[in-house]
């Protein structure tokens, strides 16, 4: 089965739009990788001075995350972006999951972005 890599933005949208991005993603056959660096980004937005909205998101990713038995890897690098741009040009064949322009630009691999606020599509 083809591996995907989720991105923080990519997760926190889906929540935001109230889409199943679980299910979706298994549901096109994928198996999910996530970032340790991922996990602890959202772990310091779920304690942060942000909008209570961005914390109590990034908390119930973390749940998401915790119920679901993903494959994390370790990316590295100082920022989870630059981990992730590393880690997906040794992996050519990993798509990666986001909203982030600057990182789609960045990366050559297969990407799912979230389109029309429901619809998970390979782009």
């Amino acid at each position: 089965m083809p591996e995907v890599l989720l991105d923080t933005n990519f997760m926190m949208s889906c929540l935001k739009e109230k889409v199943d991005f679980v299910d979706r993603l298994k549901e096109m056959d994928f198996d999910i990788i996530v970032p340790v660096e991922v996990i602890k980004e959202l772990e310091r937005v779920s304690i942060s001075n942000k909008k209570m909205h961005f914390r109590e998101d990034a908390r119930l990713v973390l749940k998401i995350l915790e119920k679901n038995s993903f494959k994390k890897v370790i990316v590295g690098g100082k920022y989870p972006d630059a981990g992730i741009v590393r880690y997906l040009k040794q992996n050519p064949k990993i798509y990666l999951a986001t909203m982030d322009k600057e990182l789609k630009r960045k990366v050559k691999n297969l990407k799912i972005a979230l389109r029309a606020r429901k619809k998970l599509e390979i782009v």
